[in-house]
């Protein structure tokens, strides 16, 4: 904590950042992360939902803040005498307190941040980089949401729709190929490689049984990061969460390939795939679905 009689020799700024990583420490870190299109904004909003828990998104730390950070430390380093360079430690330090302040920013937007136990981002790509937030964050937790990567390529063919961008495919099949290898199969695996170095402080949820089970689910999650997991707790966070209240009214199943939240349902990836869309899709990812219990082929 800054010393009160030194406050009037240091900038604002710099006060802040200092008082955003105390409040940050004095409170449990965590990460949603997992495959595209996999349902984590759906948590991201279920969280920040309860009154312990301040989630936003998507900061990017990882795949875009990381890797500027390391090339200006590296360009200085390179241009800078022997003894003057910086150190890892240095680079570490102004990683951390930059996202600090980001999450203190989650945290301020909540009605009372005084009664928030948990803070944490939901980034999509932070699930190829637990082990870099695990070293930044000694004592975050991580959840993962996984959804059967057809169901999550039918939904980012019509993101791609949104986009203007399904051109840059030659085919529907293609693109599933694509999304199954550079995505699905990627994000999932990497998260569960690294969950192995941080027993206790990794979980994951499934979209399938979220839609199926979601007090029981709803619970866990809240359980796992410390909040009140009381029957009315759950039900206030799925109430704020609920699809007909994201999409505007829709019920789920009623599909709008313009919104984000688009169907809202498991399954509805047999509509969309042909046969060359399922072959493109199990050549890259047919053994994680048979891991994950996904059945192969058309339903």
């Amino acid at each position: 904590m800054i010393d009160p009689n030194l406050s009037e020799r240091v900038p604002d700024w710099f006060r802040e950042a200092v008082l955003a990583s105390e409040a940050i420490a004095a409170r449990q870190p965590f990460f949603v992360v997992g495959c595209q299109k996999s349902g984590t904004t759906w948590i991201q909003l279920l969280l920040d939902a309860h009154p312990q828990a301040a989630c936003g998104g998507e900061g990017h730390f990882t795949d875009i803040l990381a890797p500027a950070f390391h090339h200006a430390f590296r360009a200085y380093n390179d241009q800078i005498r022997a003894n003057c360079k910086l150190t890892d430690g240095q680079l570490h330090a102004a990683y951390r307190l930059t996202v600090d302040r980001h999450l203190a920013g989650y945290l301020a937007r909540k009605p009372d941040p005084a009664s928030v136990l948990a803070v944490g981002d939901k980034t999509p790509e932070g699930a190829l980089a637990l082990p870099l937030l695990a070293s930044m964050y000694p004592a975050a937790r991580f959840v993962h949401v996984i959804r059967d990567g057809r169901d999550g390529c039918v939904s980012g063919w019509a993101h791609l729709g949104r986009q203007n961008e399904q051109e840059r495919f030659g085919s529907f099949a293609e693109y599933a190929g694509y999304f199954a290898q550079s995505h699905w199969v990627s994000y999932i695996t990497a998260a569960r490689s690294a969950a192995a170095s941080i027993p206790g402080r990794y979980i994951e949820l499934r979209y399938e049984d979220m839609l199926d089970r979601p007090e029981p689910e709803a619970g866990r999650l809240l359980g796992f990061l410390g909040l009140d997991a009381t029957d009315d707790a759950i039900a206030a966070c799925l109430r704020a969460s609920d699809f007909d209240r994201l999409s505007g009214g829709r019920r789920r199943g009623e599909s709008d390939d313009s919104s984000h939240f688009r169907r809202g349902i498991a399954g509805a990836w047999t509509e969309q795939f042909d046969a060359r869309a399922i072959e493109a899709f199990e050549r890259e990812a047919g053994e994680l679905l048979d891991g994950l219990g996904y059945a192969r082929g058309a339903a």
